[in-house]
Formats: structure tokens, C-alpha cells, sequence
């Protein structure tokens, strides 16, 4: 079977698509973001704003997540924080911090609706310091970035990684925002006296 060179320019344009695939997805200006806004009718904002704290509560409390700088603005129906979480360069038993990811959320609600962003996904670099602690050396990769000279095959991990977390917790945003009350609770027994 012959091909044409037509046939071979697909096929390499099929390989290097996959190679240097983008696991975030990226805006229009280039940065990686994963942003959607999100039908919940029936919901009245001041319920969708209640449930999006306990959201952010829950994912406060998580072992793996950090989230700082907090901002509730109850009025517009926004919350916002920084978050971040460790990245490894092994796994199991040898696990060794590579670094951190930080990056931005936020969740804004309306009556019927909620948007919910991601974005300013930055890779801080980590070593060793002279009492074998891993801290952050101040240098700095955004994940748009798709190259990494020299250890590509553990940055293509690390978006990876990126990706499947924010997507967990979408998912659980998605769960948690929409939750009402259970209505189908037995009342509380009743005491009776002799």
C-alpha cells in the first residue's frame, strides 16, 4: 500500500497533536483556564451562595490542597482563593516533592446559575536545602508552557495531574452547590412522660 504525501503530512500532524497535547485548556489570551457557567434552576443565589462556602470549607479542610486569601463578597454572590498543592517526582515509598502548583478559583452565583474559573496555574520549582527540607526556590513555570528541556516526560505528569485534580473538584463543586436540604428526615421522637 502506497502513500501519497498528503497521506504522511496527516499522519505527522496526528503524532505531533498527541505529543505535544494541552491537558488544561487555554483562553483566548494564551493562559490556561478551565471556566463554565452552569444552569441550576430553581436554585435561589442566596442558597447556591451558602453551598459554594461549604464548598470552599471542604476544600480548605483537604490534606492535599492549600487555600489562602479567601474573599467572600455575599452581596455580588463571589467567592474566591488562591490554591495550591505539591507535585511529585516519584511515587510510593520514594516519593519526592518536585514542587507546587498554585493557581486561582473563583465561583460566582446568580439565581439559577453559577460560573465557576480556574486560571494563573504556576509550577513553583522546589530543592532540597542544606537540613534535607524541600522549599521553593523562587523560580517560577506557568502551565501553558507545554516544553520542558530535559524532563519534559515529569511535566507532561505534572499537567496531567493538574488537570485530573481541578476536574475533581469541579465535579464535587457541581455536587455540593446544588444540594438542598433532606426534607425526607423522620421527626424527632417525642418524649413522653408517665
Amino acid at each position: 500500500m502506497r502513500m501519497g504525501k498528503s497521506g504522511m503530512s496527516v499522519i505527522f500532524l496526528l503524532i505531533f497533536s498527541v505529543a505535544n497535547a494541552q491537558y488544561l485548556p487555554v483562553n483566548g489570551s494564551g493562559k490556561c483556564e478551565i471556566a463554565e457557567v452552569v444552569l441550576a434552576e430553581g436554585f435561589l443565589k442566596s442558597t447556591l451562595y451558602s453551598n459554594q462556602l461549604q464548598w470552599f470549607k471542604i476544600l480548605a479542610s483537604s490534606s492535599d490542597v492549600k487555600i489562602s486569601s479567601i474573599q467572600n463578597d455575599s452581596i455580588e454572590g463571589k467567592t474566591a482563593g488562591n490554591a495550591e498543592f505539591p507535585v511529585y517526582s516519584q511515587s510510593g515509598i520514594l516519593r519526592k516533592v518536585a514542587g507546587a502548583i498554585r493557581y486561582h478559583v473563583s465561583v460566582e452565583v446568580k439565581d439559577g446559575k453559577y460560573r465557576y474559573t480556574f486560571s494563573d496555574f504556576i509550577f513553583d520549582y522546589y530543592k532540597q536545602d542544606r537540613n534535607y527540607h524541600m522549599v521553593k526556590t523562587g523560580k517560577t513555570k506557568p502551565l501553558e508552557e507545554t516544553e520542558a528541556g530535559g524532563w519534559q516526560k515529569l511535566w507532561t505528569q505534572h499537567r496531567k495531574t493538574v488537570f485530573s485534580l481541578v476536574n475533581q473538584q469541579i465535579d464535587a463543586l457541581k455536587i455540593r452547590i446544588i444540594e438542598t436540604p433532606d426534607t425526607n428526615n423522620k421527626p424527632a421522637e417525642k418524649k413522653v412522660d408517665w
